[in-house]
């Protein structure tokens, strides 16, 4: 089972790097990494919590140690995997895809292990149809 972050749904990173559970002082968690671009879309180190509104110092969030190791990360490879699929458009399932459907991919993402694909294609068979698998 892994825990994630419910800012961007990306699984937690072991303590210490860059997508390490964080503690707000309203109780919620995030990733170290959203709780850091929270802070710099406000400018200031207060800002509201995206969950309950309350008002968030950055100096008083604090990293989460000692969580169970399954909890902690998918391995690495898969998370690199993962990462790289969602940058590199041009992988082989989705050349087959456009080569065989004649299909357009609007939309690639993943979410707790499953593959969101988001697109439309046209063709006289099916009239411009928008799909999401």
């Amino acid at each position: 089972m892994v825990v994630y972050c419910k800012i961007c749904f990306e699984s937690y990173s072991a303590p210490g790097t860059q997508h390490a559970p964080y503690s707000t002082s309203c109780g919620h968690v995030m990733g170290k990494e959203c709780l850091e671009k929270l802070k710099d879309c406000s400018n200031d180190d207060d800002f509201n919590c995206p969950f309950c509104s309350g008002n968030i110092k950055f100096n008083d969030c604090h990293p989460i140690y000692d969580i169970v190791e399954e909890f902690n990360d998918v391995d690495e490879e898969s998370r690199n995997i993962i990462k790289e699929l969602k940058k590199d458009k041009k992988f082989t399932f989705l050349k087959d895809f456009n080569k065989n459907i004649g299909g357009i991919i609007n939309c690639f993402d993943e979410h707790k292990g499953y593959i969101l694909i988001a697109g439309e294609h046209s063709s006289l068979v099916f009239l411009s149809k928008q799909f999401v698998k």
